[in-house]
């Protein structure tokens, strides 16, 4: 079986690729509202819902891919 690829990357890339993303967006949006930056990438995310920017209910779901990235990107 051949391996999937979408834009020459496999989905798990992809995936990685959106949530950094999402956590790049969150960052901006927060220190260029006049807050401290997060202290990690999962409270990137509930500051955005804190801050009212999305449902914290939704931000609460969304929080934990920052886990996820951390163990989809590559080592160091």
């Amino acid at each position: 079986m051949q391996p999937i690829y979408i834009r020459g990357k496999p989905p798990n890339g992809l995936l990685q690729e959106l949530i950094e993303a999402a956590i790049d967006v969150n960052i901006h949006v927060i220190v260029q509202s006049g807050n401290p930056a997060p202290d990690d990438y999962y409270d990137s995310f509930i500051k955005i819902g804190e801050m009212k920017i999305i449902p914290l209910s939704l931000a609460e779901k969304l929080a934990p891919s920052a886990r996820v990235r951390n163990r989809l990107a590559p080592s160091i």
